[in-house]
């Protein structure tokens, strides 16, 4: 009596365990897909797909007029195209 309420005890708690790995796991699924789900979508050539453009220098992504001196040559990556551009003046956000 006493081994096979052992026995039950012991069935319990493999079952609780199991779902708790199995829960666990459909967790971790689940935030890995929404990484890559974020990643794919964060891609720069995911970005230029929809509409942006990609302003290098010397292969460095610029973020801020403020990293652009006038006459440097940037390199625009858009949609359909790259574009060869040299900067004639920089309008800073504070004048637009």
């Amino acid at each position: 009596r006493t081994m096979q309420r052992e026995r039950t005890r012991l069935d319990a708690l493999v079952l609780r365990v199991k779902h708790q790995v199995l829960t666990r796991l459909s967790a971790g699924k689940q935030q890995l897909y929404l990484a890559e789900t974020r990643m794919r979508l964060l891609h720069p050539a995911q970005v230029i797909r929809r509409g942006y453009a990609l302003v290098r220098r010397k292969q460095q992504i610029l973020t801020s007029a403020g990293q652009v001196a006038e006459q440097d040559r940037l390199e625009v990556v858009m949609r359909q195209g790259t574009l060869h551009v040299m900067v004639e003046s920089i309008q800073n956000e504070s004048e637009l």
